[in-house]
């Protein structure tokens, strides 16, 4: 049983933590959760996990525990697992158990796959990547590292989408494009050409409205 630590008490936060429990009634893999990190939040969520401490608090442990980050912001979340990373902290992966995929699709480390997500054949999904809940990923598409995906988002065949996007709640993309790093697309969007990287795109076609340089 790996001991899990959670990054982000937030709501998406304690989602994740009913998947945890929801992998473990699996017995896919079990994993013993402690509880949540959070540099905004003391006490125990509304459903009873204890917060532990902040980041400090954790990178001061002796046993490494197994982390996952669950921030949807994708800067936050590369500098957040980059720093635990530099600290030697390992990164679980987390798929629900009602995820329908083939067995052709590589998943990077501290990547979280939540329910009733479907992905088909020969996907490719980076490090530290979220599919939130419902989401669909066709054939040879790739998701690099940090990406966001929020509930309802429609991927399709060979879409390339570039480190660091956030696609936004019930965006689509159609097949064959490429949406650059670190962009935004709006929620409902819908992605038909490519779209370059630093903007943020909304619309039916999706276009860019204006750019966008996290701190990262």
């Amino acid at each position: 049983m790996k001991s899990l630590i959670i990054i982000g008490a937030g709501g998406f936060g304690r989602e994740v933590a009913w998947l945890v429990n929801e992998i473990n009634a699996s017995n896919q893999e079990c994993f013993k959760f402690l509880g949540f990190v959070d540099d905004c939040a003391t006490g125990t969520t509304i459903e009873g996990y204890p917060i532990l401490g902040n980041c400090d608090w954790l990178k001061n442990l002796s046993e490494k525990p197994y982390l996952v980050c669950a921030i949807g912001n994708p800067a936050t979340r590369f500098a957040l697992a980059n720093d635990f990373k530099k600290h030697g902290f390992p990164f679980a992966k987390l798929i629900s158990p009602s995820v329908q995929m083939s067995k052709y699709i590589s998943i990077g480390e501290g990547s979280i796959i939540c329910s009733n997500c479907v992905l088909t054949t020969n996907i490719k999904i980076g490090r530290h990547v979220i599919l939130n809940l419902s989401c669909t990923v066709g054939h040879d598409a790739i998701l690099n590292d940090f990406v966001s995906s929020m509930p309802g988002v429609m991927i399709a065949g060979n879409a390339n989408i570039g480190k660091g996007v956030y696609l936004g709640i019930g965006s689509n993309i159609i097949n064959d494009v490429k949406i650059g790093e670190w962009t935004i697309i709006g929620g409902g969007s819908t992605v038909v050409r490519d779209i370059p990287d630093h903007v943020v795109a909304i619309g039916t076609p999706a276009k860019p409205i204006k750019e966008h340089y996290p701190e990262i």
